[in-house]
């Protein structure tokens, strides 16, 4: 069977590990990777926006990396033009190509289309910035809400980015960016899978937490400040840019501006997440799972089907799974299990909240009586014991959660 021409697109928030995951995958498939992140395209920047190392990006060709001056307008737009000829060259040579990067609105445009915005002044945007700069989140806000009230009502009102670019094209346009927004999404000319990298929320703060700490250790505070010319660039009204900025002019001493860092480094994950998970194309993985995850494009469909029901501080939970590969008959993964590719499982828990305790007891059947889960005991965050045998898995969490 030819494998058809596919974008192996990986997504999931800040710090979760997609660069690790992208490189190793790009390097199994023997392709490059095209950088789906709105700030690593800018040669100007480096340590704040946590690019590839000099090393990674010698081992694979990357595109939308150093690409761009921050003095260029780059937007979802010009990333869809430039990400469709990119693929066209890679697909010239090979049939795969791996995209990675947290920002969603660049994936949707490079896989379903991009709205048809007018083009907008520079100054009008320069002139909101200042605005923004001057008067804070809160007043940007507000002149969302007066101005553009169909985007205040749905739009991501915590982000700042997304409210000036609405503000922008309402003052530019006299229409709400809505008016704009495609109804029918563009098909492309090649297969799409997508990989979603998800951790627990303790995790992965206690990642974001130690990525901003390795950041001030590399030079952050010495490279934000020889930006310091040019703050008022879209480009640098980011996280880890605006905060450093603010320090600058004494709205923060060094300490308290690493912890808004943190802050809204943390923010920002969260509403990553918020835009990955309503997509219900995206297969979603722990960073570790590298072989299942290799498996996974490879043509597996996935059917999940369950439910939970709450009764004060007890969970009761149900589930239904059809897992399909028309490339291959079954897979080892890293632990030495083997499962048949083609496959069938019930699952069954029950789950405890009480003042900071948590009880999980999970139970998945395999009804492929060809499956074999050797057994084992190994140990795992928040103190799981996890023990597999002949048949289906048995997994129980035991912990406190502060």
């Amino acid at each position: 069977m030819q494998t058809p021409n596919t974008c192996i697109i990986i997504v999931g928030p800040t710090a979760v590990g997609k660069t690790a995951l992208a490189i190793d995958l790009a390097s199994h498939v023997n392709t490059e990777i095209i950088s789906a992140d709105s700030r690593q395209c800018f040669r100007e920047l480096g340590v704040g926006v946590a690019k590839p190392s000099a090393e990674q990006l010698l081992s694979i060709p990357h595109h939308f990396i150093n690409s761009h001056s921050i003095h260029e307008e780059v937007n979802a737009a010009i990333f869809e033009k430039y990400a469709l000829q990119a693929a066209e060259k890679i697909f010239s040579s090979r049939n795969r190509l791996v995209m990675v990067g947290g920002t969603g609105l660049y994936i949707k445009a490079f896989t379903e289309g991009m709205d048809l915005i007018p083009p907008i002044a520079a100054a009008i945007r320069n002139d909101l910035v200042h605005s923004y700069e001057k008067n804070g989140l809160h007043w940007l806000q507000e002149q969302v809400r007066t101005i553009d009230p169909a985007f205040y009502e749905t739009g991501e009102i915590k982000n700042p980015q997304r409210l000036l670019r609405a503000l922008e094209v309402k003052i530019a346009t006299g229409n709400s960016i809505r008016s704009f927004q495609r109804k029918e999404r563009v098909a492309r000319n090649f297969r799409v899978i997508k990989i979603g990298l998800e951790l627990p929320r303790e995790l992965l703060n206690d990642r974001i937490h130690a990525r901003v700490d390795q950041m001030m250790k590399d030079g952050l505070e010495d490279e934000v400040k020889a930006l310091k010319p040019y703050q008022h660039i879209n480009a640098l009204q980011t996280v880890g840019y605006r905060e450093m900025f603010d320090h600058f002019r004494g709205l923060y001493n060094l300490q308290e501006a690493v912890n808004q860092i943190k802050t809204n480094t943390r923010q920002y994950a969260k509403r990553q997440m918020t835009w990955f998970k309503k997509d219900p194309e995206i297969n979603w993985f722990a960073p570790t799972e590298t072989q299942a995850i290799k498996q996974s494009y490879k043509g597996v469909m996935n059917v999940k089907v369950g439910g939970e029901l709450k009764f004060n501080t007890l969970m009761v939970r149900a589930g239904f799974g059809l897992y399909g590969n028309p490339y291959k008959d079954d897979f080892t993964d890293e632990n030495g299990s083997s499962f048949k590719a083609n496959r069938t499982t019930l699952s069954a828990g029950l789950g405890y909240r009480n003042k900071g305790m948590f009880i999980d007891l999970a139970y998945t059947y395999s009804m492929n009586k060809d499956v074999n889960f050797p057994y084992r005991l190994e140990d795992k965050p928040n103190t799981y014991a996890v023990i597999k045998g002949t048949g289906g898995s048995a997994m129980m969490t035991v912990g406190l959660k502060f």
